[in-house]
């Protein structure tokens, strides 16, 4: 039985809402001028953001410290301002978020998943566990 690891579960939540960014900048278009006319759009890909920035909360101490090149302190920042301010979100600001900052924080994630022994996707019994056992 595969025990319960929080901080694997979180990374392979945070990695699912980056592919799905990804899947929705390949349906919607790849262009900022797209992205800058359609609200849908945009509030698709924010929810996704949302997402990964609330998982990211849900990570340890220990692995914030282990991993000091990750900006936690900004990603906090993006789901405080898409949480409480989301009418002051700069469009230009997603973009870019979605466009540089999301595949390398994949990637940046996929590595750490890797280092705890997980995998990406989850192995179907590693899934269940996760899923099964929640916080226990």
């Amino acid at each position: 039985m595969v025990k319960y690891d929080k901080n694997a579960a979180a990374l392979q939540s945070v990695i699912k809402y980056c592919d799905k960014a990804s899947e929705a900048r390949k349906r919607f278009g790849d262009s900022y001028d797209i992205f800058s006319s359609d609200t849908d759009y945009q509030s698709c890909c924010s929810m996704y953001v949302f997402q990964i920035s609330e998982y990211c909360n849900h990570l340890s101490d220990s692995i914030k410290t282990a991993y000091p090149n990750i900006p936690w302190q900004q990603i906090k920042g993006m789901r405080n301002l898409l949480a409480h301010d989301y009418e002051a979100l700069i469009t230009t600001r997603l973009w870019g978020t979605l466009q540089h900052d999301l595949p390398r924080l994949r990637e940046n994630y996929l590595k750490i998943l890797l280092n705890l022994g997980h995998e990406y996707p989850p192995d179907e019994k590693d899934d269940e566990q996760l899923v099964d056992e929640g916080d226990n």
